[in-house]
């Protein structure tokens, strides 16, 4: 059964079964998984093409979304599912809408860092540690300025959480 990790903060880094997940094809098939992964709700297909391939003609966004789809589904196949000891498919897509499976598990850290600022002062450190750096540090795809933007609000709320905490904390502790 496959363990999907996706370390966001700091550099990009996927896993599999503890292995790193160093085989894609395209930057966009990363900016892909890291956006369903965060978002995990389903998004139209016009949605993600205009998200990440904003000045592409459509009929070749459209062939590209279908590649990072491909890929995506070649290199993680299934994931344990939440519920009972099956697996499920990574993605669910039909001609309209993508999603990642709400059925599947797999681990996100900003989910962990979320979760844990959520309960009492004493888990703070622990969310202190996962934040190995920005949201995304050194990722960036040159041709799309949405996805950008979206990091960049995503960067910038985690940053705030982070500091808050260590300011509560570092007030605690004085």
């Amino acid at each position: 059964m496959s363990e999907l990790s996706l370390a966001l903060m700091g550099s990009f880094v996927a896993t599999l079964d503890g292995r790193a997940l160093t085989h894609f094809r395209a930057k966009t098939a990363q900016a892909l998984l890291v956006y369903l992964a965060c978002q995990p709700e389903a998004h139209s297909r016009e949605q993600l093409m205009a998200l990440l391939w904003p000045n592409v003609l459509h009929t070749s966004a459209q062939q590209n979304l279908r590649q990072c789809l491909y890929q995506l589904r070649h290199i993680v196949s299934a994931l344990p599912a939440i519920h009972g000891n099956g697996v499920v498919p990574l993605l669910l897509a039909d001609r309209q809408r993508i999603q990642v499976n709400p059925d599947g598990r797999y681990h996100l850290d900003i989910h962990t860092f979320n979760q844990l600022l959520k309960q009492d002062e004493s888990h703070w450190p622990e969310a202190a540690a996962l934040y190995r750096g920005d949201f995304l540090a050194d990722f960036y795809l040159p041709d799309s300025a949405p996805f950008a933007e979206w990091v960049n609000a995503r960067r910038a709320d985690l940053q705030r959480q982070m500091l808050k905490s260590l300011e509560k904390l570092t007030s605690l502790a004085l």
